[in-house]
């Protein structure tokens, strides 16, 4: 926590909130719990965190929920081709939305994997921004206000657990980066495949009347 510490500032958090939202591998929550910490001690506001940590969420998910209405169900094929079952992740998260709508965004945040794929779906949806964004601004702030509050209230126990952790970083960097790395690049090589299949196969006007006149 004191490496997250010493690097939060306002323009930190909101960019790290952001890529996390874009599905980049930016630990966010950890950025807002270290911006909640520093609210403690009043090197940050907590009105400032919460506002930046909400607009960088809508900022995030609008992007995704216009991709997600232009471009459809190969947006969600591509941000579940790095779970464990894609298909399953895919089916799991509209089922969810089938069944509460964009209340769903309320807690998607919480859910890595509904995160994800939840704003896209609700462009695919045919939901109106407006409506998204009210439910989505509302996630947002609970999300926010969840982490922020928890580095607020626990800020002393926080960086306790710090330097006890930062004593065994290179080991921890170790035993948790390599395998994570190791995943990441089969995860990648799955993922070629996949990204060929969805292509889009084109043909010459001409030569599709041949195969249609043709019966291929």
């Amino acid at each position: 926590m004191n490496h997250y510490l010493l690097l939060t500032t306002y323009p930190v958090l909101f960019f790290a909130v952001l890529a996390n939202q874009l599905s980049m591998p930016v630990p966010g929550v950890f950025f807002l719990l270290a911006a909640g910490a520093l609210c403690h001690t009043g090197q940050l506001g907590l009105p400032a965190v919460l506002a930046l940590a909400i607009g960088a969420c809508l900022l995030g998910d609008t992007a995704w929920f216009l991709i997600g209405r232009k471009h459809g169900g190969r947006v969600l094929r591509f941000l579940a081709a790095f779970s464990a079952d894609p298909n399953e992740q895919i089916r799991k998260t509209k089922r969810t939305f089938e069944k509460y709508g964009l209340r769903c965004l309320l807690i998607a945040k919480f859910v890595p994997g509904i995160n994800a794929v939840a704003p896209p779906l609700a462009g695919m949806s045919g939901s109106s921004i407006s409506r998204f964004l009210v439910y989505d601004s509302a996630g947002s702030a609970i999300w926010a206000a969840t982490y922020a509050g928890v580095g607020l209230l626990f800020s002393r126990q926080l960086n306790g657990i710090a330097v006890e952790v930062s004593r065994f970083a290179g080991f921890l960097a170790a035993a948790l980066g390599i395998p994570l790395a190791v995943y990441m690049i089969l995860t990648a090589l799955k993922f070629i495949p996949v990204s060929r299949s969805l292509r889009l196969h084109r043909i010459q006007p001409s030569r599709l009347l041949e195969k249609i006149n043709n019966g291929d």
